[in-house]
């Protein structure tokens, strides 16, 4: 089944003239390469929500946040948390 490869999707999204307020990446995990949103111009804030995490968790990085574990109130989460910076 092979997975996702969500560093080529962030290089096609990087290079459009477009730029964007956030991008939501949902994910099961399964991706076979990573994403460095560290190197990403296309958006200021950046989310990763592995809806098949097993325990939640947050994990802040420079230019993303990554949550583990999904449900409704992640998306809460996330306004809420934009309404910090």
């Amino acid at each position: 089944h092979g997975g996702t490869n969500f560093y080529s999707a962030m290089v096609k999204i990087n290079n459009l003239a477009t730029k964007f307020d956030r991008i939501i990446i949902f994910t099961d995990g399964e991706a076979t390469d990573t994403v460095d949103f560290r190197a990403g111009k296309a958006a200021k804030r950046n989310y990763i929500l592995n809806v098949a995490a097993y325990d939640n968790a947050l994990n802040m990085g420079e230019n993303c946040l990554e949550i583990a574990g999904f449900s409704e109130q992640s998306l809460r989460y996330i306004t809420e948390h934009e309404k910090l910076l």
